[in-house]
């Protein structure tokens, strides 16, 4: 029988492949970076982005507010693929660049509980295991083995696709869809 340590390591294993696949494309776009600005100043600059979105999202949520959530995640791309191209790779820069993720996702949820005035109970189970993700990214940065990561890496792809499909079928149930 597979365990959960196990089975995070496959998919982690399997997910860093992809990783490799998708830094060629962004190849020409590290190169013309300056060698000045490192991985860790791009995952900064996309965390100062989403402290200024934040607010917005909360107070004056608005779809057109959805392109902020992808230029950070276009820049969430582009750290990584600065980090593993330039070799600048740090445990520091691993949690940073996970956190800085999880916020991002987070006000996303927020923006999303915004425009539809919280009627969805999936995105408000969407931003709590955010929260707790967030809390899981600081602990694994205290651990000497990193166990705890392979088993939020699996809770992450199975509880979020669980939480999304649960949000599109909620979504949808609003909207009159007949999905069967």
């Amino acid at each position: 029988m597979i365990s959960i340590i196990q089975l995070g390591k496959s998919f982690y294993g399997f997910h860093e492949r992809l990783k490799l696949a998708k830094d060629r494309v962004f190849i020409p776009l590290v190169k013309i970076l300056p060698n000045k600005v490192t991985p860790n100043h791009i995952t900064l600059f996309r965390f100062l982005i989403n402290l200024g979105w934040a607010p917005f999202a909360l107070f004056q949520p608005n779809l057109n507010q959805v392109f902020i959530f992808f230029l950070v995640y276009f820049l969430d791309l582009y750290d990584g693929a600065v980090a593993r191209f330039k070799n600048e790779i740090s445990k520091f820069g691993k949690y940073f660049d996970a956190l800085s993720d999880r916020v991002n996702f987070a006000i996303l949820f927020i923006l999303f509980l915004g425009l539809n005035q919280e009627k969805f109970i999936t995105l408000k189970l969407l931003l709590l295991f955010e929260i707790i993700s967030s809390i899981l990214i600081f602990i694994e940065s205290f651990e000497k083995k990193p166990r705890l990561c392979y088993i939020r890496f699996i809770s992450q792809v199975v509880i979020e696709t669980v939480l999304w499909l649960g949000l599109i079928y909620q979504f949808g149930h609003f909207q009159n869809w007949q999905f069967f």
